[in-house]
């Protein structure tokens, strides 16, 4: 037996696979996750968008997407709240919803529901499926120094 035998997937430390090395990622188990009880109507919408436009939401990301659903309201609240506050209790308000709205991006980032956001999931998806491309292009031409070797 040549070398130390590969780690097992949940041997590996956070953050050290690699596709190349340790192979595809098994899938997981199940479908889309359940829509949880409890969501305002705005939350359910949102629930129902992001289930219809991202095919790769698994069961395991129900949690998460709670959270967005949930933060997302706090934003639609908290904007409607400030927009008929008085103007002593709009300032409060107002920082309420930016906090809100905050939260919310950064649990949205995770789903791709901003155009940045999916441009980093689609380059994400494409590097882990091919993980080097041949240049497409030529950096320079090829000299007498090139068949020559490398130096020693």
């Amino acid at each position: 037996m040549a070398g130390r035998p590969k780690k097992e997937l949940g041997d590996l430390a956070p953050g050290s696979y690699r596709p190349s090395r340790h192979g595809p990622l098994p899938p997981e188990p199940g479908g889309a996750p359940t829509k949880p009880k409890g969501l305002s109507k705005v939350g359910s919408s949102l629930w129902d968008l992001v289930i219809a436009t991202r095919p790769n939401v698994r069961e395991s990301d129900g949690p998460a997407l709670q959270l967005v659903c949930l933060w997302w309201e706090r934003c639609v609240a908290g904007l409607g709240k400030a927009k008929k506050a008085a103007p002593n209790q709009a300032s409060q308000l107002a920082t309420a919803a930016a906090i809100a709205t905050d939260k919310w991006l950064a649990l949205a980032a995770r789903f791709g529901l901003t155009p940045v956001d999916r441009t980093k999931l689609r380059k994400a998806d494409t590097t882990a499926e091919s993980p080097r491309q041949p240049a497409a292009v030529e950096t320079r031409p090829k000299t007498s120094l090139d068949a020559m070797g490398a130096p020693t």
